[in-house]
């Protein structure tokens, strides 16, 4: 949902703006990856983390290439015929490239309370007290 943030982007938006709010993006990027990635990894014997974490990071280099393929392709559509896009198309692209993040959140609804346990330290208080 970020990057719908930045259709609101224009050449009238000061540069520190810009910048305050790529990096506020980056941080949160970050910590959403660093997260959905330890929790990925939680549940995996010992001998088997070597070859996840490098399938991991493949996959991951791949997602982000398809997402920069996406993006570019659906501001060739918004674009049209258009050599130059205008602002306003890329304003379009951002926002419609906003929503493919959402798709991913059905599978956030089948995580368990305790699912992750072993990474955070946190136990549940009925499992702590008996």
């Amino acid at each position: 949902v970020a990057v719908a943030g930045f259709a609101l982007l224009d050449a009238d938006t000061p540069h520190w703006l810009i910048g305050l709010y790529v990096f506020c993006f980056g941080i949160v990027r970050s910590a959403q990856f660093m997260s959905s990635n330890t929790l990925s990894y939680a549940d995996l014997p010992a001998e088997n983390l070597s070859r996840a974490t490098s399938l991991g990071g493949v996959l991951q280099q791949l997602s982000v290439a398809l997402g920069v393929s996406i993006a570019a392709m659906v501001l060739g559509l918004v674009s049209g015929e258009v050599h130059a896009p205008t602002a306003s198309q890329f304003h379009w692209a951002f926002l419609l490239t906003a929503v493919i993040p959402l798709l991913s959140i059905p599978g956030f609804f089948f995580l368990h309370p305790e699912d992750g346990q072993q990474v955070s330290g946190h136990r549940r208080k009925a499992e702590v007290q008996g």
